[in-house]
């Protein structure tokens, strides 16, 4: 276990745990344990569950987030993935960054991304609880691009990250390996008890949560399941319902795929049709998307089968959670057990006729699930616009953590833990949004789109920009926002929740727009303290 170092509580934080210190106090010290002052008063443990790809509507195949977290916590209902890809969305929950200080500007090279384009790797999350006195552990899918380690990355006590296939580009329910301590590779085949979602909760954490209870300081457990994102399977009624060919051939279009027990679980659901869905008019959209044709019906049972079969993986990933939570609660951990849920970010589904993907602006992608409880946390849902990078803020503040100079980096998030304390939030809120695509040929070298934006409580802004480049090189380290803007969307949310008229040459909003756009310019290349802007923005005219 990592050794301790002094912290520094905020009053806050302190206010939070002060309760739960009193009480142990009263029960007296624990056997070979001193009691503690209330300033020195250990952190809670914390519990970060992760989904992938969560797309609007799933929440209805997760009844125990709902009940444990969503009663009983804090459910945060505009709260976004500030860059919606995979490996820059976990990226800035490691390091509470947006991705334009991160450095993690997509899922591989091509985008001048994956883990090995993280900036300094050692100064992330896991690391700051851990020079406080944490234990930290890890299991699941980590960063694109960590293929096949040999050392676990720093920060964790514990490291049980997929590997190889498994942990990068389209991942495995069975037939996967999981990283052991000692650098070798454990590996998991294709029997029922072999489900990628199971063994993560069965292998890892329940018996990391039950180790924890016997040690003397808090944990700090990030748990990164696998649905409802597409994956292999194998050949069983589950796998074959949720694929268009041999459900373990990678040349086949998977779905998530569920585990035999949920096979024939939401086989008729109602699949979402919002306004959006096969948008019959996208002239005033930009050309990524009014150049695209209409579903097809092909299309339409994809977008079909992905949506039914990731809420049958999803049951999955709830089951788990409802372990996580008797395990803490037989062991004596719950109450002070901080429980986060989120996705990393979202990901279209029809809508704007983009059959599948994510890494666009619109909120179908950018939208994510945020649910927190845990001790001094008041029940409630909050509209507020909140940013992925608020969750490392938000965590060390419960922890009460003080960032060793040497590992620390900006904090460009905002902590959650007064508005969890019951505290008004932020209504004029700015949350810059922002992503770029791979390096593609042009006509006379190579092109990088990208584009950046806000989203407030009302409005969602974006600017779509193109920079051109000689060479490959250039372009591959080439920032979010470089080059001209060529296209601009305007979305007044309040009276068009589904995005279907750009309004960015309309006059009446010319003022929204002007001071949106100022907006912009203050958040796109911010770094620290000034990444965190409110400002209201004007309602249009007439």
């Amino acid at each position: 276990m990592a050794g301790v170092v002094h912290r520094r509580r905020s009053a806050l934080a302190a206010a939070l745990i002060s309760g739960l210190t009193a009480a142990a106090l009263a029960l007296g010290p624990a056997p070979d344990q001193a009691p503690a002052a209330a300033g020195d008063a250990p952190g809670p443990n914390i519990v970060v569950v992760m989904s992938d790809d969560q797309g609007p509507g799933m929440i209805k195949a997760l009844p125990t987030v709902g009940l444990e977290l969503g009663t009983r916590g804090v459910v945060f209902e505009n709260a976004f993935a500030t860059f919606p890809l995979c490996c820059p969305a976990r990226a800035t929950l490691l390091t509470g960054q947006y991705a334009h200080n991160h450095g993690t500007l997509g899922n591989n090279r091509l985008s001048g991304g994956g883990y090995q384009s993280l900036i300094d790797k050692d100064r992330n999350l896991a690391a700051w609880l851990q020079a406080d006195g944490y234990d930290t552990a890890f299991a699941g899918k980590w960063l694109n691009g960590l293929r096949t380690p040999r050392k676990p990355p720093p920060g964790w006590d514990s490291w049980s990250g997929l590997v190889g296939e498994g942990g990068d580009g389209l991942s495995s329910f069975y037939d996967f390996d999981v990283f052991e301590a000692d650098g070798t590779p454990r590996h998991y085949g294709n029997e029922t008890a072999d489900y990628q979602t199971d063994v993560l909760t069965r292998d890892y954490a329940l018996p990391y949560i039950g180790a924890q209870a016997v040690e003397p300081g808090p944990f700090f457990l990030w748990l990164a399941y696998h649905p409802p994102h597409s994956g292999t399977g194998r050949d069983d009624a589950a796998g074959r319902r949720c694929s268009d060919g041999p459900p373990a051939d990678r040349a086949s279009q998977q779905s998530a795929i569920p585990p035999p027990r949920y096979a024939r679980h939401y086989l008729r659901a109602p699949v979402p049709r919002s306004p959006s869905f096969d948008e019959r008019d996208v002239s005033d959209k930009p050309k990524l998307i009014s150049r695209r044709p209409p579903l097809s019906d092909r299309d339409l049972e994809t977008i079909d089968r992905d949506y039914r079969c990731g809420l049958a993986a999803l049951r999955a990933l709830d089951d788990g959670v409802g372990e996580i939570v008797a395990q803490l609660r037989a062991t004596g951990q719950l109450s002070n057990t901080v429980i986060v849920f989120l996705a990393d970010q979202g990901v279209m589904a029809g809508e704007h006729r983009i059959k599948r993907g994510k890494n666009v602006p619109y909120e179908e992608a950018i939208g994510i699930p945020l649910m927190i409880r845990g001790p001094g946390v008041v029940p409630s849902r909050v509209v507020a616009p909140v940013g992925n990078p608020d969750i490392a803020a938000t965590l060390l503040e419960f922890a009460g953590s003080e960032v060793p100079p040497e590992l620390a980096r900006s904090a460009d998030g905002l902590s959650q833990v007064p508005v969890l304390a019951g505290a008004p939030p932020d209504a004029d809120r700015a949350v810059l949004i922002e992503g770029r695509d791979n390096v593609a040929k042009s006509r006379h070298g190579f092109k990088v789109r990208s584009y950046v934006g806000v989203r407030t409580q009302r409005y969602a802004y974006f600017e779509y920009r193109r920079a051109n480049y000689d060479a490959i090189a250039d372009g591959v380290g080439a920032p979010i926002g470089a080059g001209r803007t060529l296209e601009t969307e305007l979305y007044d949310l309040s009276r068009d929740p589904d995005q279907l008229r750009n309004l960015a040459r309309d006059r009446r909003y010319s003022a929204p727009r002007r001071e949106l756009a100022g907006l912009l310019g203050r958040l796109e290349n911010c770094e620290g303290p000034e990444c965190v802007v409110s400002s209201p923005v004007s309602p249009p005219r007439g």
